[in-house]
């Protein structure tokens, strides 16, 4: 059965109020333009830009002004109440002076408030005392000339053997390596050999 599309309707969109066709019966608006604008203006996400009738009658409202046909656009409700909203009254009164009382307090200096610092109990105190005692044993002490050789001497030996064992291990790579190679030319050759 052949594709029958469904006949045109006219119809209003319910954002710009522009006439469109449509072929669905669901569809609101004349273009996804128009959709989103809706959108914005249901959600407030963002101010919905001026349609095409908009810009129209924006247009034609400003050639009527230039032409002198049209009045000046009356001011919002707000602006009216405010126009007409009387001015609140200024009463001048005098200050009353401030007693001697008030007067003497706000020439004293004020008072200084200190707390004092806690009390500090026997378990922090013993805290504190071992570990000002491992302070004073922590220092370290001077070696002897003897001492400093057999230090440097030792030191010297373990460089040593760091270093015998870094040329061990890359002497036994280097061996691996070449052990591979020579098997990877022995089984080359064979290859050769079978085809020939």
């Amino acid at each position: 059965m052949p594709y029958v599309p469904r006949p045109a309707t006219t119809a209003q969109c319910t954002h710009c109020n522009a006439t469109f066709e449509k072929r669905h019966a669901s569809r609101k608006y004349c273009s996804n333009s128009c959709n989103v604008q809706a959108s914005y203006a249901r959600t407030g996400y963002r101010e919905a830009r001026a349609t095409r009738a908009d810009l129209e009658q924006m247009l034609t409202e400003m050639k009527q002004l230039l032409q002198g046909q049209l009045a000046p656009v009356p001011p919002k409700l707000a602006a009216k109440a405010a126009a007409t909203k009387p001015a609140p009254k200024i009463t001048n009164t005098k200050p009353t002076p401030p007693t001697p009382a008030a007067k003497a307090a706000a020439t004293k200096p004020a008072k200084k408030i200190t707390t004092p610092a806690p009390p500090k109990t026997a378990a922090k105190a013993a805290v504190t005392k071992t570990t000002a005692k491992k302070k004073e044993t922590a220092k370290p002490t001077a070696r002897t000339a003897e001492e400093e050789k057999l230090y440097q001497a030792r030191l010297k030996k373990a460089k040593a053997q760091v270093r015998k064992a870094a040329h061990a291990k890359a002497n036994k790579r280097t061996e691996e390596e070449e052990k591979a190679r020579s098997r990877a030319s022995a089984l080359l050759r064979e290859d050769l050999y079978v085809k020939w």
